[in-house]
């Protein structure tokens, strides 16, 4: 990730800057950003279930309090690359049946996680999350104050990067 933001902060140095470059890399690294915080999510509540699952199998219906984790492990299912949620929705299934499961793949009553739905999105991120993530590559990466016709950077770049009116401190 260190290294993804480095080379945002280089394509916003360069001469011209290449600001629709950093644009999607920034949308990347917000979309990769989601992914994990998805999977850390998920990983809660399969350790959740792990230790209810004497609760789950005694039960013919599922548990209202375990509803929502349910829900989210088989809508997240498809927007994820973890093959054993397969399995375990397969299960699932199996045991609350079809309805259920369309329920949870359509958010019925609202029970999934909203920081899930959000974090699998399929929709870019915000306009403004990316430009405050192209702002915090810049600031890390680049210490830079423009005097006159020159560039003052102070920081990891070397002059080359950013054109022949950059001093490096």
């Amino acid at each position: 990730m260190k290294q993804n933001m480095r080379e945002i902060a280089v394509l916003l140095a360069e001469e011209p800057p290449r600001e629709e470059k950093a644009r999607i890399k920034a949308e990347a690294l917000i979309r990769d950003d989601n992914m994990i915080e998805a999977y850390e999510i998920l990983q809660l509540e399969c350790e959740l279930l792990s230790e209810r699952i004497k609760l789950l199998e005694s039960q013919k219906t599922c548990p209202p309090d375990l509803v929502s984790t349910i829900s989210d492990l088989i809508y997240a299912t498809p927007r994820v690359d973890i093959p054993e949620l397969c399995e375990i929705r397969k299960q699932f299934r199996a045991k609350y049946g079809k309805e259920f499961e369309q329920a949870a793949m359509e958010n019925r009553g609202g029970v999934l996680n909203e920081r899930v739905v959000v974090k699998l999105s399929i929709h870019p991120p915000a306009a403004y999350l990316v430009q405050v993530r192209l702002c915090v590559c810049v600031s890390v990466y680049l210490f830079w104050v423009q005097i006159g016709l020159f560039v003052v950077v102070v920081g990891p770049l070397t002059p080359f990067l950013l054109g022949t009116n950059t001093r490096h401190l």
